[in-house]
This record gives C-alpha cells, structure tokens and sequence, in this order.
C-alpha cells in the first residue's frame, strides 16, 4: 500500500482522509500546506509539514499525493496545487468511495473526489481535479470537464456536458443534452434547462443568467 501526502488543513482534508482510509487504498502519512501558513505540527494525529520539505521526507517513489481545499477562485487554487504537488514529483490519486453507486466504465482524471451516496451511470467522463459532493446524481454519457466543483445532491441529466472551472451549488439541475460553458456558476437550487455560455451565472432565484464578475475568478 502506498502512502498519501494530503494537502490542505481544512474540512475537505477530513473528509480526505476518512474516505481515503475507508477505501483503503493509501495509508496516510502526512498532510502538507504551504510554509507561510502553517501554524499546527500535526492533524487528526498525524503530522503536518510545509509543502516545501515534504518530499525530502515522504518521497514521491513511495507516496502519492491528494489535494483537498475547496472551490476558490471558481477551483483554480486548487489546481494550483496540484500542479505544486506534480511538480514535486507526486502522482496525483482520486478517491471515490465505496459508498457511491458508480458505472464500472467511469472515466476520470487526477485528484477526482467522489463521496458517499453519489451516482454515477454508465458513459460519464470526469476531468482532472473533480469534486462531486454527497448525494449528487451524473446521468449517462455526460462529460465533466476540468475543475468543477459539485455539492451536495447535484443532478445532471444524461449526455450532458460541463466546461472547465464551474461551480453548481446544492440542489442544481441541468436538463439532459445541456451545453455548459466553462467558468459557470450555477447557484444553490437553480434549474437550467438552456445551454450556458462560458463566464455564465444562472441566479435560482430570478432564474436569471448573467455574466460572472470577472474579480472572482482573477
């Protein structure tokens, strides 16, 4: 079993490692963050280490890595992380729990977080550095680009296709055979039943599109 440096200190980093060791894929060795920041030597009784050393003590031969923070920046600090943990020398593992109902034909990229309670049918494609939250629904034959953050009880209809860094908030929807651009935000409960164009906010409550502000994404 290889062991698993886990950047990040937050929640996202606990619910890592409780899924990770409930997989039993990886046992994890150390979390990481980066130097500047660190104010705590250990975490969930394992020990923290700036990003900057942790190869020198958990090499890369050995260990593979996951990055766990959330979707600021519409998911670009996260993957800038991850290019910070290639660049290391780590391969990049994706955990998707046995809790989740997913097609065996399942496609997807580095650093993909799939959690309890998720379904995933057969034909789905999933980019580099997914995160699809508890008791989120992908139909058949949808493709899920790179860095896109799903929460919890998402639903996407079949043959689908997301863009690159958006957001869909809890309890959205897409109707089936949708177009969403990249940099999206769909928010907590919207419906979108039209195709999005890239840099598209869909507000549920007037249900409404309009352009994103451009300083969330800077």
């Amino acid at each position: 079993m290889r062991g698993l440096i886990i950047f990040g200190l937050t929640d996202a980093a606990e619910l890592a490692h409780f899924h990770f060791r409930a997989n039993g894929t990886h046992g994890i060795a150390a979390f990481c963050a980066d130097g500047a920041y660190l104010k705590e030597s250990s975490f969930l009784g394992i020990p923290v280490l700036a990003v900057e050393e942790v190869a020198s003590a958990f090499p890369p031969a050995t260990h593979d890595a996951f990055v766990a923070i959330g979707y600021s920046r519409l998911n670009r600090v996260r993957a800038t992380k991850c290019a910070t943990m290639r660049v290391a020398g780590y391969q990049l593992a994706s955990c998707i729990s046995r809790q989740a109902i997913v097609a065996p034909d399942l496609v997807h990229g580095d650093n993909c977080f799939v959690m309890e309670g998720c379904v995933i049918q057969t034909g789905v494609r999933l980019g580099h550095h997914v995160t699809m939250w508890s008791g989120g629904m992908i139909a058949h034959h949808t493709t899920i680009g790179n860095d896109v953050f799903m929460a919890p009880r998402v639903a996407i209809a079949g043959r689908t296709v997301i863009g690159n860094n958006c957001f869909i908030g809890i309890n959205a929807t897409i109707r089936d055979s949708l177009r969403v651009g990249s940099d999206c935000v769909l928010s907590a409960g919207s419906v979108a039943l039209h195709d999005l164009p890239d840099g598209t906010v869909l507000d549920a409550v007037s249900g409404r599109m309009h352009p994103i502000d451009a300083s969330r994404i800077a």
